[in-house]
């Protein structure tokens, strides 16, 4: 007995189930709104000439010109430039920079003795050291070139 009565709940909701998907595909709840708001766009002037009209070409030039002229509006939203940074003073970069002399190494390698009257130091330095912030990009028996920045500058003897 107890079967036959959930046979029948079943057989009842798969009705219900089936008349409520039926309502939903039939039924637009917002069927209502469209037709009114299509309506108040008729009413409105020009606005049935505006989506029958053909695209219209647009003159970019006379557009960009219009967008300058109005720097009022664009303008906070720009971000200014930055200036172009200083090219380093090099021969700031270089005083108290003194070459001594050049040695020949245990290792059969050229080194530069420079002293650096600013930390009262003497240090062997090879092609590619750093001295401060410069790089030794080489030397020879009466200068030595150092760079910076894309930047060279001869340290005489």
């Amino acid at each position: 007995m107890k079967t036959l009565t959930i046979a029948k709940w079943l057989a009842l909701l798969l009705v219900g189930l089936c008349a409520w998907l039926v309502y939903e595909s039939v039924y637009d709840p917002h069927e209502q709104d469209r037709t009114m708001l299509n309506a108040s766009l008729e009413q409105e002037s020009g606005a049935s000439e505006l989506y029958n009209e053909p695209p219209q070409e647009l003159d970019y030039e006379k557009i960009e010109q219009t967008v300058k002229s109005r720097q009022e509006l664009w303008g906070p939203l720009v971000r200014k430039k930055p200036p172009p940074p200083k090219k380093p003073d090099m021969k700031e970069k270089i005083k108290g920079l003194r070459v001594v002399t050049v040695v020949l190494s245990a290792n059969n390698e050229f080194q530069v003795i420079i002293k650096d009257s600013n930390s009262n130091t003497e240090n062997l330095y090879k092609k590619g050291d750093k001295i401060r912030d410069l790089t030794i990009d080489s030397f020879t028996f009466s200068e030595v070139v150092l760079s910076y920045g894309g930047e060279r500058i001869n340290l005489p003897f």
